[in-house]
């Protein structure tokens, strides 16, 4: 089996060298077999990967705020389980790496997150795992004429 080396190229854009673009667009028809992760990144930012076999399929990302005055926060960004992969606790294990990886950052006590608020299921997902909503931002996002609303949560580390 390969593996595969992925990061971020200097323009900012995820950059993923994958054995062939069929083992991406793959329709998925059983659940995962075996979750891997892979991480990158450097010390206050790192980005986690899951793969099923060579294949990508959920990734998020978590930073430390580099601020003096906001060390104390960390962040959730990114959150992404393709869909032929989510209901099977990848996205729960993703966060969970994640906090972890918070966690890890000394001086470190709560961790921030934005997600889009009619997305229930990731909505539940943060609620199960100790986020509370802080607030929203009205029309956050906007794709074509359809704007949708951001609800910012926050999780108090034990």
């Amino acid at each position: 089996m390969p593996r595969i080396f992925f990061g971020y190229d200097s323009s900012g854009y995820l950059k993923l060298p994958v054995p062939s673009p069929q083992i991406i667009k793959r329709k998925r028809t059983e659940p995962l077999r075996r979750f891997e992760g892979i991480s990158w990144g450097h010390q206050n930012q790192r980005s986690l990967g899951g793969f099923e076999e060579t294949e990508l399929v959920g990734v998020v990302g978590v930073g430390r705020e580099q601020r003096a005055n906001e060390r104390h926060m960390a962040f959730i960004r990114s959150m992404y389980v393709v869909p032929d992969a989510r209901g099977q606790g990848l996205g729960r294990r993703l966060l969970s790496a994640a906090l972890a990886q918070a966690e890890s950052w000394h001086g470190v006590e709560q961790v921030k997150l934005s997600v889009t608020a009619s997305n229930q299921p990731a909505v539940h997902l943060y609620q199960s795992a100790g986020f509370v909503g802080v607030g929203l931002v009205l029309r956050a996002l906007r794709l074509g004429n359809d704007y949708f609303d951001e609800l910012i949560m926050v999780r108090v580390m034990s």
